[in-house]
């Protein structure tokens, strides 16, 4: 795994579960709020592109909401990669979103629920499917530890509040390379 896919791989986790934690408040889980106002059975599917070093890989990610309860929800998750001409298909996996967090998602602020290192903020429609969405997006920047050593990244993230797990579209770009995931299809039950 390249270190750029890494990076691309925990972008996707922050923006996806914000799972990661830090701080020492028992707060919020964004994730949960995210999805919590869905049915059972609603999807989204996301779209990642990869580019490094001449290389280019792309996946699909769909995230099913799977079970709802009032403390937590069931997210099922199923990826599919192609890279070097290959696709490879990961067996589906479920997670458990918990209703809130020890600890304050790493990467966001949790007054605002903005990432960290906001530099400029703005709305904007997207469409996805045929459908357009209220989105808010925020440009901010970021630094990784590579092996080579510590790279700036500068993002910009679509969010709506209209979308299970509320991230829209995500642009990365750093010396190595960057990375896009843009969701491409959204289900809803009614």
């Amino acid at each position: 795994m390249t270190n750029l896919t890494k990076f691309a791989a925990l972008a996707v986790a922050v923006v996806l579960s914000a799972a990661v934690a830090r701080g020492d408040d028992k707060v919020e889980n964004p994730e949960f709020k995210g999805w919590s106002k869905f049915k059972e059975g609603t999807s989204v599917t996301l779209k990642i592109t990869n580019e490094a070093g001449g290389m280019k890989s792309e996946s699909t990610v769909t995230n099913k909401l799977a079970e709802v309860k009032d403390d937590k929800l069931v997210i099922e998750t199923e990826m599919t990669i192609m890279a070097q001409g290959k696709e490879t298909k990961l067996p589906a996996q479920k997670r458990d979103v918990t209703k809130t967090l020890d600890k304050a998602p790493m990467g966001f602020d949790v007054k605002t629920g903005k990432p960290e290192g906001t530099t400029e903020e703005g709305k904007e429609k997207v469409k996805i499917g045929g459908t357009e969405y209220d989105c808010k997006w925020y440009k901010y920047k970021t630094k990784v530890k590579l092996p080579t050593g510590e790279e700036e990244v500068e993002s910009q993230l679509w969010m709506s509040d209209d979308v299970p797990g509320m991230a829209v579209k995500l642009t990365s770009k750093m010396k190595a390379g960057g990375m896009s995931l843009e969701a491409t299809e959204v289900t809803i039950k009614k």
